[in-house]
């Protein structure tokens, strides 16, 4: 067989191959993750879109609130940043340090 001939061959072959053995694979019982009282339960009932809309609370309000919120936040992690900025260690610390050991 010529090489060119192996690569078409593997190029069809392995797909074909690929769907098969997926084909083989037992597909789950949907079914049984249903509780049995909705099974029987009747369908939610249509609502016009108008009452949909006014019974949740007006969008330009939910993003106010979000805004605070994230800034809040900000305000927050700005806070403990600006106290993680200073020095690590104290200034009479760092001068025992430099002592050394024994000093």
């Amino acid at each position: 067989m010529k090489p060119a001939r192996t690569w078409v061959t593997a190029l069809i072959c392995g797909p074909v191959c690929a769907v098969a053995l997926a084909a083989c694979t037992p597909v789950p019982d949907l079914d049984s993750t249903i509780a049995p009282e909705l099974l029987d339960a009747d369908y939610p009932p249509l609502l016009p879109i108008d009452r949909l809309i006014a019974s949740g609370p007006a969008p330009e309000l939910e993003a106010r609130a979000a805004e605070d919120e994230l800034q809040g936040r900000l305000d927050s992690l700005r806070r403990r940043a600006e106290a993680l900025d200073g020095p690590i260690v104290d200034a009479e610390t760092q001068a025992r340090m430099k002592g050394g050991v024994g000093g």
